[in-house]
């Protein structure tokens, strides 16, 4: 039902009446926002939006499987990419998020990837802003997949600056690594403000 309630978003977005669930007050019933309209822009090109749903989780899996691939080949050691390639291949719950359409494969690929590019440069002192800039986008766009997923990237981000010790350099890198999913928190927020009235999803309002 999750899964759905994100589609009838789509849906009606699709549909020329919004971001909304039904006519009348606007509500932001959905928590996964890039994942709605990543879903509608499949729908766009007349996918049915279930199966939308579908090939995007099945293509974050096996963005995931090419990420632990990937990191192998940079760390020359095929046996843990190995490894974990089939671990995530053999996980009964990337199966049932794939099949479902859910959103989880999404944010796992975005994640991954971003830690994959990030620990090329782990340790290094004085790292180029430039090798920060894909992990940053990355982790911007895993905010805004999830409502919930700024603590996962704020962490990602704490671990960053510690790895580097404490230091003016340190908080620099990670200032320059976490600006873009500050900014994506910011934007919605603000989109939400404007567009719900809300500074909180309604389902936040309703689990909490």
């Amino acid at each position: 039902d999750d899964v759905l309630i994100g589609l009838r978003y789509a849906e009606r977005l699709l549909d020329g009446k919004g971001l909304t669930w039904n006519d009348g007050t606007r509500v932001e019933g959905y928590s996964n926002l890039l994942w709605v309209l990543a879903a509608a822009s499949l729908g766009a090109l007349s996918a049915d939006l279930v199966s939308a749903a579908r090939v995007l989780s099945a293509l974050s899996v096996f963005a995931c499987l090419a990420a632990l691939i990937f990191a192998g080949a940079r760390h020359r050691d095929p046996l843990a990419a190995g490894m974990g390639a089939l671990g995530l291949a053999c996980s009964g719950g990337a199966a049932a998020w794939m099949l479902a359409g859910f959103e989880h494969p999404g944010l796992a690929a975005l994640v991954t990837w971003a830690m994959v590019l990030l620990s090329g440069s782990l340790g290094e002192r004085g790292c180029r802003p430039s090798r920060l800039a894909a992990p940053g986008l990355l982790l911007a766009l895993a905010t805004l997949t999830r409502a919930d997923a700024i603590g996962l990237t704020g962490a990602i981000g704490l671990g960053w600056f510690l790895a580097h010790g404490l230091s003016i350099a340190s908080l620099k890198s990670t200032t320059i690594l976490m600006t873009p999913s500050v900014l994506a928190l910011i934007g919605q927020t603000g989109f939400r403000l404007i567009y719900y009235g809300a500074w909180l999803p309604n389902t936040a309002l309703v689990k909490v």
